[in-house]
């Protein structure tokens, strides 16, 4: 009897130790999981509060420019947030941004330049993408620069050619 209850007791002792250890750990596992979270929170806040910021500072370059620079840089910010919009949102002025910006840089406005020809490579249109950025890479615009060597990589453009790409970052690197 005597060996049955220190069995016993053992065996009390043994479930009590193991919860206990896993109690521990679980509860290490949700803080862990918990202070991630948080951090992942603040990590996504202060790309907000930096897209916010670039607008506000585009905002007031544009004071300073005059002469349509104010919507110019209101729709370089919606070009810039539009990823954070809710679908509906963004394409009721998906057509109004990118009519803005063929009209600016047909009028050899070599950033909505740029802003156009990224705007085609997120939506996978390269051919559109290529004379906008072309046209703004001539005039020395280091931002087309550098997406033409990034354009000129992408494997399913039929024009993707890494010599075409190679050039583009010398010439980038000579001017930047």
């Amino acid at each position: 009897m005597e060996k049955f209850i220190k069995n016993i007791s053992v065996l009390i002792c043994g479930i009590v130790i193991g919860g206990s250890i896993a109690i521990a750990y679980y509860t290490k596992q949700i803080t862990t999981q918990h202070v991630e979270g948080l951090e992942e929170d603040m990590k996504s806040s202060d790309r907000h509060l930096r897209h916010v910021a670039y607008v506000y500072y585009g905002i007031l370059e544009a004071s300073e420019k005059g002469e349509g620079a104010m919507l110019r840089q209101a729709y370089y910010g919606f070009g810039t947030l539009s990823d954070q919009l809710d679908e509906k949102d963004k394409e009721k002025h998906q057509k109004e941004y990118v009519a803005f910006l063929t009209s600016d840089c047909e009028k050899n406005v070599y950033e909505s330049c740029v802003y156009l020809g990224e705007y085609h490579i997120k939506k996978k249109q390269y051919d559109k993408a290529l004379p906008v950025l072309l046209k703004s890479a001539s005039n020395n615009n280091l931002k087309a620069m550098s997406l033409l060597v990034d354009l000129y990589r992408v494997k399913s453009w039929t024009q993707a050619n890494e010599e075409t790409a190679r050039y583009w970052m010398m010439k980038l690197g000579k001017n930047g």
